[in-house]
């Protein structure tokens, strides 16, 4: 059985009244769609989601100077994390659909939050124009190097002998779910501890508060090569070509847990489609860029490019499978 410790810095979830005024903006802004002459003329903001020195954030970071040199304007970054990246997600989603507010994120917004959090004001497939994908982040399980385990069997036997005792974090989406997923098919009794955002998890697990997280690797690995914390596994079905030396947790006997997370950029719905098709050419001319990929690969990020259509097609699979594994692992919100 798993249990949860009140949310260290939860932010305050949005009423009724909020999703209300959210749909009618949204409806307002897209029945009117920006004209694509001479766009763009001033600077872009690009929200990311989730805290300064989260995984997304560092990724936004090299991605951004790029895209400003392919659409000869700023595009400056703007975070607003809180509520598994709902708040930013919502920001985007009832902004003016002229291609000057963009959302950067991971399916963390898309995929997993509209099912475990209520008053979410966006609908992750209607609300958004889909522009382009970037890549796909590693999640590792990473333990504080106070846990005497080297293997997830060890982890799951240590939890099996000492239930309720053990604390695992999670700053996103993603990591929720997968630690619901370790503690549903290991059926082990833990304490889940929610938190903003991975960068304070991890704090906080280098400092012993907590046992384990699952987290992406771009955030996790630095950590791992210091020696603060000590890797596990990988969450994918398959070995990381990025991580190959360690096994998946699905190899160590939870042959179900097959968990990875998508990055990508969307415009709020209702872009005019000259405006989508001129961000979609340059998010897709910065990815190929050749100083990007070494560089993020070397954080643990595999960059992956996707053009609008084909991860619109992505995203719309993905959110079918996710909405699936969330209520399989007992996290589906009812009301």
């Amino acid at each position: 059985m798993e249990r949860t410790l009140k949310d260290r810095s939860r932010t305050p979830t949005l009423s009724r009244r909020h999703v209300l005024a959210g749909g009618l903006a949204a409806l307002a802004t897209g029945s009117a769609p920006a004209r694509a002459q001479g766009y763009p003329n001033r600077p872009i903001t690009m929200v990311v989601p989730f805290p300064a020195g989260s995984g997304t954030d560092t990724v936004a970071r090299f991605v951004q100077p790029l895209l400003q040199a392919q659409l000869n304007t700023s595009v400056v970054i703007d975070n607003r994390p809180g509520v598994n990246a709902a708040i930013g997600a919502g920001v985007v989603s009832r902004a003016q659909a002229d291609g000057y507010t963009l959302l950067f994120t991971t399916s963390t917004s898309h995929s997993i939050t509209p099912f475990v959090t209520r008053n979410v004001t966006y609908d992750p497939v209607q609300s958004f124009t889909p522009l382009g994908q970037v890549g796909v982040f590693p999640v590792i399980l990473v333990v504080e190097n106070g846990l005497n385990v080297r293997s997830v069997s060890e982890l799951v036997d240590h939890a099996k002998r000492n239930p309720g005792k053990l604390q695992y974090a999670f700053g996103n989406g993603t990591g929720q779910v997968a630690g619901a997923a370790l503690t549903r098919f290991a059926g082990i009794d833990v304490v889940a501890v929610p938190y903003r955002g991975t960068p304070a998890a991890m704090t906080d697990l280098i400092a012993g508060r907590i046992n384990y997280l699952f987290v992406d690797a771009t955030t996790g690995l630095p950590h791992v090569r210091a020696g603060s914390v000590r890797a596990l596994a990988v969450t994918t079905e398959e070995p990381s070509r990025l991580l190959p030396n360690l096994p998946t947790v699905a190899a160590s006997g939870l042959p179900a847990f097959n968990l990875s997370a998508w990055c990508g950029l969307f415009a709020p719905a209702g872009l005019d489609s000259a405006i989508r098709d001129r961000l979609s050419g340059a998010l897709a001319k910065a990815v190929a860029d050749p100083s990007l990929r070494p560089r993020l690969e070397e954080l643990g990020f595999e960059v992956i490019g996707r053009d609008a259509n084909a991860f619109a097609g992505q995203v719309k699979a993905d959110v079918e499978r996710w909405q699936v594994i969330i209520k399989e692992v007992g996290l589906a919100q009812t009301q």
